[in-house]
């Protein structure tokens, strides 16, 4: 199976990501009608609430890492126990064969400390193989075939731990990158859910349009560089061209709106350059959303004209 590293498309967590799919299912019962203008039915809505359920479902990296540590922990008891035996066996060995001698370095256990895996599995191999073959040399030194064929049994439990803790670590990188593959479908779902709820309340109701702002930082929150900008501009009556006054105008990311001047005009300092939106509303008028590209240290203009509300006619005039 493949296991290549797989990158999610958000950078906030995956509890995060849950978390947005549950907005989703609350926003959906709330504006299913206007969503479904936009092809996000019931049935798409169901997809996200699957998806949503699956990736509460799926195991954490923790389960993952904490089976590869448990696999570790026995295969290195194993070793422990495999290299007690090859040193059991050897203590014999070098009664018969001094170290260093052509004999005693046939066994392979020059280094013997700190072999481990394949290297530790193929010396315990070696040794059998060697306490076999100079079996009746070492004997009387007290080498028994229950020795020979502890060891075997050993070695053959350490190659299965081995196998083990490559499986707990396989299982861990393909549920690292199934997980960013179902986080990816889910995340994809809902930014086309949250595009379309954005782009319908955009100019309609700011509170609204807020519900499906996502913020693709690692909190999952607003995160500011501290770089601003300034927007400028004239509100204008659309059907007039003249300036209005009293106008409450609020950017993204900015604590508190402002009112704008007699003749129309305002001035908003220190805005921070990941303002992408203002809105602007005013009694008897409706209200307008406005994008914008503020830019560090420089001055944009955006002026906005406004709709003046129709009074439809009173019965009887």
């Amino acid at each position: 199976m493949q296991s290549d590293y797989l990158e999610p498309n958000f950078r906030f967590g995956y509890p995060a990501l849950t978390g947005l799919g549950d907005r989703a299912s609350i926003l959906f019962t709330r504006d299913g009608a206007i969503l479904a203008t936009y092809g996000i039915d019931a049935l798409f809505a169901g997809k996200v609430a699957a998806k949503n359920i699956a990736m509460r479902a799926f195991p954490t990296d923790n389960e993952f890492y904490g089976a590869v540590i448990d696999a570790v922990k026995i295969r290195n008891l194993c070793e422990d126990e495999l290299k007690v035996a090859i040193r059991a066996i050897m203590t014999r060995v070098v009664s018969v064969y001094p170290v260093e001698s052509g004999k005693w370095y046939r066994f392979g256990t020059k280094g013997l400390n700190e072999m481990k895996d394949l290297e530790l599995s193929f010396c315990a191999d070696t040794v059998v193989r060697m306490g076999t073959l100079y079996f009746d040399d070492i004997e009387p030194k007290g080498l028994t075939t229950d020795m020979l064929d502890d060891l075997t049994a050993l070695t053959a439990s350490y190659i299965q731990k081995m196998k083990d803790v490559a499986d707990a670590t396989s299982a861990r990188l393909c549920g690292t990158r199934d997980r960013a593959t179902l986080g990816n479908e889910l995340y994809a779902l809902i930014v086309e859910m949250f595009n379309a709820g954005k782009n319908y309340w955009f100019s309609r109701n700011e509170a609204k349009y807020k519900d499906y702002v996502i913020y693709n930082t690692p909190s999952g929150q607003a995160e500011l560089s501290g770089e601003v900008g300034t927007i400028t501009g004239v509100v204008f009556d659309a059907v007039s061209v003249e300036g209005i006054d009293a106008c409450s105008i609020t950017a993204e990311h900015v604590e508190h709106p402002i009112l704008n001047n007699a003749d129309g005009s305002f001035t908003m300092e220190n805005v921070p350059i990941e303002c992408t939106n203002i809105w602007v509303v005013r009694v008897g008028y409706e209200s307008k959303a406005t994008e914008v590209e503020v830019k560090k240290g420089q001055t944009i203009i955006s002026n906005v004209f406004l709709t003046p509300v129709t009074t439809p006619p009173q019965p009887g005039t």
